[in-house]
């Protein structure tokens, strides 16, 4: 998984959003885009930080593939 170009580790993947683990973390309301990897396909996102604390970030999806959605639904 990449966010701003960096990599970073997920801690758990929802269809709505996800908990990242990263040494960079952004400021509650902040907006990110990234990719993560499924099952061999990657898929781009737009978030927004909903929490940040100990290296980890909550992330909502603001925008998805619909392919994302399904594979995660």
């Amino acid at each position: 998984m990449t966010v701003g170009g960096e990599p970073a580790l997920t801690a758990d993947v929802t269809a709505n959003g996800l908990c990242l683990e990263t040494t960079r973390l952004a400021q509650p309301g902040a907006s990110l885009s990234g990719s993560i990897e499924i099952r061999g396909r990657t898929f781009p996102f737009t978030g927004m930080v909903c929490w940040a604390r100990a290296e980890r970030m909550g992330v909502r999806f603001i925008e998805v593939p619909r392919e994302l959605k399904d594979e995660l639904g």
